[in-house]
């Protein structure tokens, strides 16, 4: 199954028998039948009829709504969760300050671990060698997480790794690409302006496989929750910003698959890919989602003809959604996602 990506600017969503209909100058653009598609994401100026989502919310399809810059606008979903006592425990854990500094802890772990190893492997694909001092800090700060007291302590850490690590990211990116820090609102060049992106369809992709292991997205235990932030979203996301989203977009840079005449400067001097790039991009987007786990040591993930029964990625993002279930009910411990290096 697939997400229905619908991008181009006055494009209209219709239901016919069993199908999406993308309709485009008032002519069939694309159909795809209702049993192939999981999810929708809209983005932009594009209409979604009356019966279109009527049937959205019969199937129980996510819809999630970004801007053509991929700012989060909002989602649609069914909660597929009947399991009130998970829920109650989780709310319940969000003030046991023991149980939040632990899954912190393994929320940072994950992150700083993958951090270290998508720099090890872009370095390594660069016939470079990374910096032993810069290596022994992103791993003595993995160790000085087993020690640490309070969660702003936590952030510290985590966050002087992420100074070190975009730092490193810059290094072995083309020229074209290179940044001079991280930004957001609006992105001021190519590569920030790219993770950006990619960060909003993770939330979007991360928020459904919380959903679905009947999860509440909206109480965390890294992230404090606040008024309409899904801070367990954010929890889980640290893991696989370096993993999957920064992987993904230094693949897409380094393979020349985006290519620096692919953005756009608007006049709030924020830097976005343009429209037959961002086509581009969903298409490697889900391309990646479709991977699955290899055996290779040398790679987690590999493309093969058929993801039946395999490990995708969002088969896995699902799977540690349900792992944070499990700990949530002390029934395991959590351990992140760790990419292989």
């Amino acid at each position: 199954m697939s997400i229905l990506y619908l991008h181009h600017n006055g494009d209209k969503l219709r239901y016919r028998t069993n199908r999406f209909i993308i309709e485009r100058d008032e002519k069939c653009a694309f159909s795809i039948p209702f049993s192939e598609v999981y999810s929708v994401v809209v983005v932009g100026n594009v209409e979604v009829t009356t019966p279109a989502l009527h049937h959205i919310f019969k199937l129980g399809i996510d819809m999630t709504y970004l801007s053509v810059h991929g700012n989060f606008y909002g989602k649609i979903y069914e909660s597929h969760s009947k399991n009130v006592p998970l829920k109650i425990a989780q709310y319940r854990k969000a003030d046991d300050k023991n149980f939040c500094l632990k899954m912190a802890c393994a929320f940072a772990n994950g992150k700083i671990h993958n951090q270290y190893t998508v720099l090890k492997r872009f370095f390594r694909n660069h016939n470079q060698k990374m910096d032993e001092s810069d290596a022994g800090r992103l791993k003595s700060a993995i160790k000085r997480l087993n020690s640490v007291n309070s969660i702003e302590q936590l952030r510290g850490i985590e966050g002087s790794c992420s100074v070190l690590y975009f730092k490193l990211l810059n290094s072995i990116l083309p020229e074209e690409f290179k940044f001079k820090n991280r930004n957001r609102r609006p992105p001021l060049d190519r590569f920030n302006s790219l993770i950006n992106f990619t960060y909003s369809l993770l939330e979007h992709e991360l928020f459904s496989a919380l959903n679905v292991a009947g999860l509440d997205p909206y109480i965390g235990y890294l992230h404090s929750p606040e008024y309409g932030r899904p801070s367990l979203v954010f929890d889980i996301m640290e893991e696989f910003r370096p993993s999957f989203a920064d992987a993904f977009s230094l693949m897409l840079v380094n393979k020349n698959i985006i290519k620096p005449d692919d953005f756009h400067k608007e006049g709030n001097g924020g830097i976005y890919l343009n429209d037959d790039a961002r086509a581009l991009f969903f298409k490697q987007y889900e391309k990646r989602m479709k991977m699955v786990r290899s055996e290779d040591k040398e790679n987690d993930f590999v493309h093969l003809e058929s993801e039946d029964n395999e490990l995708t990625f969002r088969k896995l993002f699902i799977l540690q959604a349900e792992k944070i279930a499990k700990a949530i009910l002390g029934k395991a411990e959590y351990n992140p996602y760790q990419f292989r290096s």
